[in-house]
């Protein structure tokens, strides 16, 4: 009875190591070019989807998307590709940057992407929401989700896996928030920190110029897609029942940081109105 798990694991180890070692190609191909891997870091919920396909789909080949790159599944000593496996939240991308950029010292180009932190939370709280059967029975349960949702993801990702990961944070550097983007330098290479809200056709241009090469930004897998648009709807209506929520949201630092007032207060209001 046990040979199905055995042969489930046997493959996801397959496939987990055949892409690990596809990257590990792909960078030293792309090295042996005078090219530098490209590296769309972000937390999730962050529209980090559609730029790292944006920029996969452009001319630069070696690409990858890694979202927690400071755990104790990929740090200190190489831990082999079996217990990897074993952990649902193992990511790809994270072991492939963390061994072929960070532990080997290596340079790349990074893009970082970084949303409101009220967005973030609320579309987190859309996938963990689940409307009861029960009529009446929904408010209750988008209260939880909404006092749920982690408001201050985004400091603590920057704080806690960017810095001690890369030996630099974003909240340190001057941002152009009236363009939603700023270019500078770690010491792991160029970064490029745009905001998600930046429209698409914006965020293209910025990462043209960044990687001297054409790059067209589509949305992907957005809060709206695999049925989630419903829930969104129904925690967008409810949200103005929770102004500690919002309050919460607008006291990060990240917030503060990345946008000005004004721009906030835009955001919230496109939460709070209706439709």
């Amino acid at each position: 009875m046990k040979l199905p798990s055995a042969l489930a694991r046997a493959r996801r180890t397959w496939s987990f190591a055949t892409r690990l070692e596809a990257k590990r190609v792909q960078f030293a191909c792309a090295r042996m070019r005078g090219r530098l891997p490209v590296v769309t870091y972000a937390t999730w919920r962050t529209a980090s989807t559609s730029v790292h396909h944006a920029i996969r789909a452009s001319s630069r080949a070696a690409t990858v998307k890694a979202h927690s790159l400071h755990r104790a599944n990929i740090a200190g000593e190489r831990m082999s590709v079996l217990t990897a496996v074993s952990r649902p939240s193992t990511h790809v991308g994270d072991w492939a940057v963390h061994r072929y950029v960070l532990a080997g010292k290596r340079r790349a180009d990074w893009v970082v992407l970084v949303r409101d932190p009220l967005a973030m939370a609320m579309s987190m709280a859309a996938i963990d929401f689940h409307r009861p059967t029960a009529a009446g029975g929904a408010a209750p349960c988008m209260d939880e989700a909404i006092l749920r949702a982690p408001v201050g993801c985004l400091d603590w990702w920057l704080e806690q896996d960017m810095r001690p990961a890369l030996g630099w944070c974003a909240l340190d550097e001057p941002f152009d928030r009236e363009r939603g983007w700023s270019q500078t330098e770690c010491p792991h290479g160029r970064m490029l920190v745009i905001r998600a809200d930046v429209p698409d056709d914006r965020k293209g241009e910025a990462l043209s110029r960044f990687l001297g090469t054409r790059v067209q930004v589509t949305p992907k897998n957005d809060a709206r897609s695999g049925g989630r648009g419903g829930a969104l709807a129904a925690i967008s209506a409810r949200l103005a029942a929770h102004p500690a929520v919002i309050a919460a949201s607008l006291a990060q630092r990240a917030s503060r940081h990345f946008w000005h007032e004004e721009q906030l207060l835009a955001l919230r209001s496109r939460w709070l109105t209706p439709g």
